[in-house]
């Protein structure tokens, strides 16, 4: 294979997804460059990445733990059950419970709830290097800086041990960011914001 088609092998999606499906180690630095260069479906790649780390390098301490054993409580009840346990319990803050009823549904294990809350956030700010990324203000200086210090403060280990308390920040620092630094308004970002209260 020639130097250049090797070139334009290494910069396909498709080449991509299945390195990433092999290994997904080996990937992140084609998906990093890809996020750089506002790829969306790289954004994708590098979220998954972030979740299965969730997933597979933080145990169950602290509140974690208490997490799980409240997964564990929820997953030996039935319906009506369960809305008895949340109308006595929960009295503010229960969309986690009511996500964690819907796993054990489906008997889905309780480490993918911390895989879609840091799937989530790690979505949310790559959307936000990509306002930044849009806006008039940038220069390829900025925006690699940017991208870095966007990567290095996803709050990955504080969504995977605390999960409702970080997420909830980092839903209402985006709509922060969103709102009053890029001056973007939608209605879904008002109920991501109250979802977090």
């Amino acid at each position: 294979m020639e130097k250049a088609q090797l070139k334009v092998l290494l910069q396909t999606d498709w080449f991509i997804w299945l390195v990433f499906l092999i290994c997904p180690v080996l990937a992140m630095p084609m998906v990093i460059n890809r996020c750089y260069k506002q790829k969306k479906n790289a954004y994708i790649l590098f979220a998954l990445f972030m979740g299965l780390c969730a997933i597979l390098l933080v145990p169950p301490t602290a509140d974690l733990y208490r997490h799980w054993k409240i997964f564990g409580t929820i997953s030996m009840m039935d319906k009506n059950e369960f809305f008895l346990y949340l109308s006595y319990n929960i009295k503010i803050d229960f969309l986690l419970y009511i996500l964690e009823f819907i796993f054990t549904r489906y008997e889905i294990s309780f480490g993918f709830v911390r895989f879609l809350l840091v799937f989530v956030a790690s979505l949310l700010f790559l959307k936000l290097y990509d306002y930044f990324s849009d806006s008039e203000q940038k220069g390829s200086y900025d925006r690699l800086f940017v991208f870095g210090f966007v990567v290095l403060i996803i709050p990955f280990s504080a969504i995977a041990t605390g999960l409702r308390f970080t997420f909830a920040a980092v839903i209402v620092s985006f709509y922060i960011c969103k709102r009053y630094v890029f001056h973007k308004k939608s209605f879904f970002d008002f109920l991501l914001l109250i979802r977090s209260e």
